[in-house]
């Protein structure tokens, strides 16, 4: 069973999966799992996850037509679960994925991957 497992909604990304997918698939700790689903991308999404998919750790599927936001967050969700049904999903309700910050007390506009690579959990 892999210590964690990242799911990612895909669509229109292949400028930066792959520094995504090399960040992630390189850290120290190699018990981990990505599922990825692109959601009907018109780019090279595809063809990028396609050849990260032959690392075992690393699972790719595709909608056929595109489901938008929520509906493709859902189905990763139940991919995770079906590929790895004994993984904790948000054990311990962390805040952060990158721990709490000093002062933070909410979910703010400006904690988003792109400026702190850090993304906040709601526990409520």
């Amino acid at each position: 069973m892999p210590v964690a497992v990242f799911g990612a909604a895909l669509h229109n990304n292949a400028r930066h999966l792959p520094e995504s997918l090399e960040s992630l698939l390189s850290q120290t700790e190699r018990d981990l799992a990505v599922v990825l689903l692109d959601d009907a991308s018109i780019d090279a999404t595809p063809e990028v996850a396609r050849s990260y998919a032959g690392d075992a750790r690393v699972a790719y599927e595709r909608n056929p037509v595109r489901r938008g936001l929520v509906g493709t967050w859902r189905r990763v969700l139940e991919l995770a679960r079906r590929r790895h049904p004994d993984a904790a999903y948000l054990p311990g309700r962390p805040t952060t994925t990158c721990g709490t910050p000093a002062g933070w007390s909410g979910w703010s506009p400006s904690w988003t991957p792109i400026r702190r690579r850090c993304w906040p959990i709601r526990s409520d």
